[in-house]
């Protein structure tokens, strides 16, 4: 049996995007786009956090990962986070963090 490619975890802040080091990166966009497609509905109008986890990514493979998923569905990725132990606070304070920064943006226009 193969393991997935792909796997989505999800708390109310973040996303961890779980990815099979192995398979080519150009194959893990495709699994990539097809999971969010699968799952849009869930995330819909979602503003998240994202931590990469299971492959090392260059920032320029993490930017078109980000591009995959926000052109499959309405999430909102608003940062990155590293993992760590704390991941989970972390992904509440810094989408907390963004929300506010963008209110007050907002609130001077």
């Amino acid at each position: 049996m193969r393991k997935p490619t792909v796997i989505i975890k999800s708390n109310a802040y973040g996303l961890i995007l779980i990815l099979d080091p192995e398979p080519p990166f150009e194959e893990l966009k495709e699994a990539v786009e097809s999971k969010f497609r699968d799952a849009a509905r869930f995330f819909r109008g979602a503003k998240m956090a994202l931590t990469f986890h299971g492959r090392k990514l260059s920032t320029q493979e993490e930017v078109e990962l980000i591009k995959v998923i926000m052109n499959a569905t309405t999430i909102d990725i608003v940062c990155i986070v590293d993992e760590d132990e704390e991941t989970g606070l972390k992904y509440r304070e810094a989408v907390v963090r963004a929300v506010a920064d963008r209110r007050q943006w907002y609130a001077k226009k």
